[in-house]
């Protein structure tokens, strides 16, 4: 439960009031970058990792044009910090650089993250960046339909595996790339020169990556994998909402969910069948909150799907 129960429709206006009032700087010095969210200081140290030049680009970049990463996500969670009095289980599932999960450590007071990642590389620098504040649980997995290893070629976001058609032609368009740039960095050219990165990974079910969790303790599970989600939310439905956890799943693009067999639909009715109340927004744009009970066809695509259980509202 939240600190105490909500009405259904101040929790979208309120969410959209946080969206207005984010405020952000940003900060860089010898050791770390600070990134102030309204009153809050989140801190990221510098990795000293040969493969750092990737996150340290992401928050230079990004933050350098005056924007700030997916604020409709951060405005869910701030508003979430000031429902919440509870310790918190962070789970950030497909946690890359582990972005979110340096957010939410600073936002809540007591917090626990969770990483869940399956790119090794990442996974490496997560454990260079944190500092001593955070209360950092790595995992280098992937989730899936059973407990296994298996090869796969980790292309940024995606893991292409060895058992699929398009492996070899993949790896080596790769190669061929990997083979140019050099060429050019030899010339006096300075490209990110990343190797084609061909590993063995451990794939989870699920409940594997669940902590122990009692009635002080509220779960937060953000999930961007890609449309994977597609393969390991639906066989454990039940054990996941049996924990009454509040779910943030990026969507992805209808095309990238019929690779999957599932529509983003389809996993919201999941939820919405475990008594889930739902809400939607553009989280890059973090524009208008709406509540929903089913997809409309111009919110099937890259968004925010809010999933808060009945027990949280009046």
């Amino acid at each position: 439960m939240l600190n105490k129960k909500i009405n259904v429709n101040d929790f979208a206006e309120n969410l959209e009031i946080e969206i207005k009032k984010l405020n952000f700087s940003f900060i860089e010095n010898s050791n770390e970058f600070i990134l102030k969210i309204n009153d809050i200081n989140i801190k990221f140290n510098k990795s000293k990792s040969k493969y750092t030049e990737k996150p340290v680009k992401f928050l230079r970049e990004f933050l350098k044009k005056g924007k700030i990463y997916e604020p409709g996500m951060i405005a869910t969670l701030y508003l979430l910090r000031n429902l919440i009095k509870k310790k918190v289980i962070f789970y950030d599932i497909g946690a890359e650089y582990g972005y979110f999960s340096f957010i939410a450590s600073s936002f809540f007071k007591e917090c626990s993250c969770i990483l869940i990642d399956g790119n090794p590389l990442t996974s490496e620098i997560v454990g260079s960046l944190k500092n001593s504040n955070n209360n950092f649980k790595i995992f280098n997995v992937l989730l899936g339909a059973n407990n296994d290893y298996q090869t796969y070629l980790v292309e940024g976001y995606n893991f292409i595996n060895k058992n699929s058609s398009y492996f070899l032609m993949t790896l080596y368009k790769r190669k061929i790339k990997f083979f140019l740039k050099k060429i050019l960095k030899f010339c006096g050219l300075n490209y990110y020169n990343p190797s084609p990165l061909v590993a063995e990974i451990e794939q989870v079910q699920l409940p594997k990556i669940f902590q122990e969790k009692n009635s002080d303790i509220i779960e937060i599970f953000k999930i961007d994998t890609e449309g994977s989600q597609a393969n390991f939310l639906p066989p454990y439905i039940d054990d996941l909402c049996s924990r009454k956890p509040i779910i943030l799943i990026e969507l992805d693009s209808h095309e990238k969910m019929q690779k999957y067999k599932k529509t983003n639909n389809d996993l919201l009715q999941l939820f919405m069948n475990k008594n889930y109340k739902a809400f939607w927004i553009d989280h890059r744009k973090g524009q208008k909150v709406s509540i929903i009970n089913s997809l409309k066809i111009e919110n099937d695509r890259n968004s925010l799907l809010i999933l808060l259980p009945n027990e949280f509202f009046k």
